[in-house]
């Protein structure tokens, strides 16, 4: 009889788990897809002032490290990486993911064919990264 009890008592606890499931199933269905983080304020990167200087050498490496061999800007360059003559209209173009791509593009795609420049000093980066979010 207790047997029988426990047998009853388990297969309403697990009848009940069942609709409970259903139940928050049915909801997150019927429930607005949003992304993951909507509940995040999403910020405006800040307008980031850009150097004429670090412009002007972040051209000169731009050739000199022989981005322009696999990188068209205008209408010069190669094509076997991304065209690069607007990439500062990108609204997810920011400096510190330009740096980060240009010494290690693996961190960001293990698939990513471009070869690292690891040995560039700081300030060659940011001239890089200036250079690139100045072609609008």
């Amino acid at each position: 009889m207790r047997r029988m009890i426990r047998l009853r008592v388990k297969s309403l606890a697990f009848a009940l788990s069942g609709i409970a499931l259903f139940g928050l199933l049915a909801w997150s269905a019927a429930s607005p897809k949003k992304p993951v983080h909507h509940w995040v304020a999403k910020k405006k990167p800040a307008a980031v002032k850009l150097s004429p200087a670090l412009i002007k050498e972040g051209a000169k490496l731009f050739k000199t490290e022989r981005c322009i061999n696999c990188h068209m800007m205008g209408k010069t360059g190669g094509k076997f990486g991304p065209n690069l003559t607007h990439y500062g209209k990108d609204k997810n173009a920011n400096i510190a993911w330009i740096t980060v791509q240009i010494k290690n593009p693996a961190a960001h795609s293990k698939k990513n064919r471009m070869m690292a420049y690891p040995k560039l000093k700081p300030i060659q980066y940011k001239a890089l990264a200036e250079y690139l979010m100045s072609h609008k």
